[in-house]
């Protein structure tokens, strides 16, 4: 579900008409992204644990402590843009995030199906 709501969020950005709409659509389809995966591989996050995706990400899926790391450096960026600061961001910036994030939302899914197909079903 998780996974299905971030491509119909990365099909929205797309379209978005600015590159700071384009940008902040796709962060919110990568940590949607994020969640479908902590889901799958860390489902219960243990007491004190950090709530931040991609430090949680780092630990549960060490296979993606690259992406983790990759995203957590657009936080401040993401966070400027939210409250109207930002005015740094081009779109062919814009643009690659959107193409990065489409990537990720891939790796994601090839790992949820693996994760899944490793469930025993009972005959």
């Amino acid at each position: 579900m998780l996974l299905r709501r971030a491509d119909a969020i990365l099909g929205d950005a797309a379209g978005a008409p600015s590159a700071a709409d384009r940008f902040l659509e796709s962060y919110v389809a990568a940590l949607r992204g994020a969640g479908a995966l902590l889901d799958a591989v860390d489902p219960v996050p243990k007491r004190g644990a950090s709530r931040s995706a991609w430090v949680r990400m780092q630990v549960a899926a060490p296979d993606f402590t690259e992406w983790a790391a990759y995203f957590s450096a657009y936080s401040a960026l993401r966070a400027s843009i939210e409250a109207g600061s930002a005015d740094r961001l081009d779109q062919a910036e814009a643009d690659e995030f959107f193409l990065q994030v489409g990537r990720f939302l891939h790796r994601v899914e090839d790992r949820v199906n693996v994760r899944s197909d490793d469930v025993a079903v009972p005959a």
